[in-house]
């Protein structure tokens, strides 16, 4: 009979573990310090009730879930910290092939403020938001078609094309 290297209790070579029977010989961990199924003993830590091993606690936002591998979860991260992740990485690329300034004022303080601001809105096939799962190729694409800007600059821009709006307007009654 194998011997835990945690607990040191011994534990069966076969046993039947839903409906089968497993071989554990091989096992350096009985059970109940490593339950079948899980192969990295480093995770135990990671869940919050023994008892019930698929409920887990992200190590960023702190959120309780419940792991299923079926839908992409992980022990230590939730989905939705693994997708803000993605998403800031990809910005970060994003402002450093751009520049890592706004390109009206050379604001490059606080990364959250820059902006992308897309030159003629005509072209504009789809905006960043919500759009980071696609290629890096197709973001290329539509980023060379932006400048980056401050926050407050890409405000002034979108006012000087509301007055000119505006003003168009106003010509075309006069006529």
């Amino acid at each position: 009979m194998p011997v835990c290297k945690k607990c040191n209790n011994s534990f069966p070579n076969r046993l039947k573990i839903q409906g089968k029977i497993r071989v554990l010989s091989n096992r350096k961990y009985c059970l109940d310090c490593s339950p079948f199924g899980w192969h990295n003993t480093k995770s135990l830590s990671k869940c919050i009730d023994p008892n019930n091993m698929d409920l887990c606690r992200c190590k960023y936002c702190g959120k309780e879930y419940i792991y299923n591998r079926k839908k992409g979860h992980g022990r230590e991260i939730c989905n939705s910290c693994i997708v803000n992740n993605r998403r800031f990485k990809l910005k970060n690329k994003i402002i450093e092939y751009k520049g890592n300034k706004c390109q009206s004022c050379g604001y490059d303080r606080c990364k959250s403020a820059l902006e992308l601001h897309h030159l003629d809105a005509s072209n504009k096939e789809f905006s960043m938001s919500g759009n980071h799962c696609r290629s890096w190729k197709i973001i290329k694409a539509e980023i060379d078609k932006c400048t980056m800007l401050c926050a407050n600059c890409h405000r002034e821009e979108h006012e000087k094309q509301h007055l000119k709006k505006l003003q168009g307007l106003s010509h075309r009654g006069k006529a």
